[in-house]
């Protein structure tokens, strides 16, 4: 697991697509881009495994971005592979995020929209206070974040083909972190049957 160190929200139009992409890293689909007229600005979610939380000011201090996000890829075993590029996301709070993607699907996401685009995950935007951990499942990926008295301690994106990998990962999870000790706020896909599975590890749930 990826220990890690360190919203903008924006009052222009913004319409939001999704990048869903399979476990093998090629196939892939994207959804909500025909559902209305873009007018100013385009937000990417991309729903990927190959997703890397690095503070912002590392990224703005080397003059190869590209080279750099890569080989950030590579030391955190999540390399690219053969058609992919590696894109970047917005900063939010000092932090942004890298992820692997086919340059297909960027290469279609750039010719449909004319305007600007801009990049987003899951695991970049959910946030929270205090010693909390964050999940949020997205069909087979369980974005994992791990607060401490507010501290980011781990992030996490992790494929999760059955309920046996979601209890072995959270195992995993409870040999690092004290979880009775901490608020536990879940999300996305099927949120109350996360609850029955884990909850009785926390000491508080919340279903959003």
């Amino acid at each position: 697991m990826k220990q890690v160190t360190g919203k903008t929200n924006s009052n222009t139009t913004i319409n939001k697509v999704s990048i869903r992409l399979a476990l093998d890293g090629h196939s892939f689909s994207i959804s909500g881009e025909e559902e209305h007229e873009v007018k100013s600005e385009v937000t990417v979610e991309v729903l990927t495994p190959r997703t890397l939380l690095v503070p912002a000011e590392l990224l703005n201090q080397t003059s190869d971005i590209e080279k750099e996000m890569a080989d950030l890829l590579v030391m955190a075993g999540l390399a690219m592979k053969s058609g992919d590029c590696v894109i970047c996301s917005h900063e939010n709070s000092g932090v942004a995020a890298i992820m692997a993607v086919p340059q297909n699907a960027i290469s279609r996401i750039q010719n449909r929209f004319k305007h600007k685009v801009r990049y987003t995950t899951p695991l970049l935007e959910l946030t929270a206070e205090g010693t909390t951990l964050r999940i949020h499942r997205v069909a087979d990926l369980l974005y994992i974040k791990v607060y401490s008295e507010n501290c980011l301690q781990l992030a996490e994106v992790v494929p999760i083909i059955g309920e046996s990998d979601l209890l072995y990962l959270f195992e995993r999870i409870e040999t690092e972190f004290p979880l009775k000790t901490y608020r536990a706020i879940i999300s996305g896909d099927n949120p109350k049957r996360l609850h029955k599975l884990l909850g009785r590890r926390f000491k508080e749930v919340i279903c959003e």
